[in-house]
């Protein structure tokens, strides 16, 4: 956060509120995106699993921004994990 605004802090309550937003999100993306995977009957969830349930998660701009950025991610993981 000091990096994008310094002059700003964060309690260490908003800190633990954010935490428990996120981790809940987690756990409704892991949920929904397993019953993806079971739907199609598959033992493993593929990507297109995860991008299924952000998609029916978030709102429709907010669910293509997050699959884009979540590719990228991905993508510079793979690419630093080969070189």
């Amino acid at each position: 956060m000091k990096a994008v605004q310094p002059e700003m802090r964060i309690s260490n309550n908003a800190i633990q509120v954010m935490d428990h937003l996120i981790q809940d999100m987690l756990d409704r993306l892991a949920k929904d995106a397993g019953g993806l995977a079971r739907y199609s009957k598959r033992m493993t969830m593929f990507d297109k699993h995860i991008q299924g349930a952000v998609m029916l998660m978030f709102p429709n701009e907010l669910a293509k921004y997050a699959c884009e950025q979540g590719e990228k991610a991905v993508d510079s993981v793979c690419r630093t994990t080969i070189e």
